[in-house]
């Protein structure tokens, strides 16, 4: 029994007991192979994720105050009014500026992110008051989402036709009738707008400043720059703003519209420089339309007006004073109330 207490320890039996074990390779393969796994596991989730991000953010309109511009306190007879899309129960708010005595009336549309009264990103104060001075009577339009209209996400003219029809409705309850409805739209606007057009004989000249021909191919050559993704992530975003909107944006093809205008009198104005649209869009519409093209020297979107606001003015005003009120030649067979 001594022996075996004081039996003195081997030093390298003792040394090997506490030596660590050496991994087996195969573990180290395992542990690679199940990081390789949850790796590609977690791509689609984050690729899903971000489209999702993105298409949240190309729907979501941002607010901006409407009538800010003190220029605007100047027309006493402004007055809110309100009304509600074709198709719909959403709350629309629009501002009147009635003429006395008035031939005609335009309604003003903004694009993305804009108001009433602020439809190319400056105040439209001076146009406004030319056309009112001419005997026009003005409306001007807070598409769904922007200004003080109801929370609604942007669908980039596709359920703002309706809102574009709500308002002409309003104004034929006004008593303005076939051709005396003039429409100025900005960008995003003129989409709807062009829509609308084929769905209501009431509107008749129609001046489209900085609109695109195609949203599919504008998007597809600015979606790295708004976004700073690569484009491997568009099909994603359009397939989540479609599930976001209940609708395909990429079937916006406001050149299509135009070619079914033909007679009706059309404007077309884009700054040469816009590095958002490009100005082959522009081309494309009064092509199209078989319209008048008005090309600016401008190095921005919605450039024009603020560039050359007297001429702009004197352009815009003067070809509405030409075209409301005369008949207008359609297609009768081109309008229905489809949405």
């Amino acid at each position: 029994m001594l022996r075996f207490v004081f039996r003195r320890r081997n030093p390298i039996s003792s040394m090997q007991g506490t030596r660590p074990k050496e991994e087996h390779p195969m573990t180290t393969a395992w542990i690679w192979a199940c990081a390789a796994l949850a790796v590609l596991a977690a791509t689609p989730l984050l690729y899903a994720a971000l489209c999702l991000a993105v298409a949240h953010r190309m729907t979501t309109p941002r607010r901006v105050q409407a009538l800010a511009d003190p220029a605007w306190s100047g027309f006493g007879a402004l007055r809110r009014v309100g009304f509600t899309p074709r198709h719909g129960r959403l709350p629309l708010a629009a501002s009147f500026l009635a003429a006395p005595d008035a031939r005609a009336a335009v309604l003003f549309v903004h694009g993305k992110d804009c108001c009433r009264g602020g439809e190319v990103r400056v105040s439209t104060e001076p146009l406004v008051r030319a056309l009112h001075d001419d005997g026009v009577s003005v409306l001007l339009l807070d598409l769904r989402g922007h200004g003080d209209s109801a929370p609604s996400r942007m669908s980039y003219g596709i359920h703002e036709t309706d809102d574009v029809l709500g308002a002409v409705d309003w104004l034929r309850g006004q008593g303005f009738g076939v051709g005396h409805i003039g429409v100025f739209a900005a960008s995003m606007g003129g989409a709807g707008v062009l829509r609308a057009a084929l769905r209501e004989e009431a509107i008749g000249p129609l001046v489209l400043d900085s609109t695109y021909a195609d949203f599919a191919t504008m998007i597809e050559g600015q979606f790295s720059a708004l976004t700073g993704l690569p484009r491997l992530f568009l099909p994603g975003a359009l397939a989540a703003s479609r599930w976001l909107i209940g609708a395909d944006v990429r079937g916006i093809r406001p050149v299509d519209d135009a070619k079914a205008l033909h007679g009706r009198p059309v404007l077309v104005i884009h700054a040469d420089g816009d590095p958002f649209v490009p100005v082959a869009h522009a081309r494309r519409l009064a092509l199209a339309a078989q319209g008048e093209l008005w090309v600016t020297p401008g190095e921005h979107h919605l450039a024009s007006f603020r560039d050359a606001p007297v001429r702009y003015v004197q352009r815009v005003a003067g070809f509405f004073d030409q075209h409301l009120g005369r008949p207008v030649i359609v297609h009768p067979a081109a309008f229905s109330d489809a949405a």
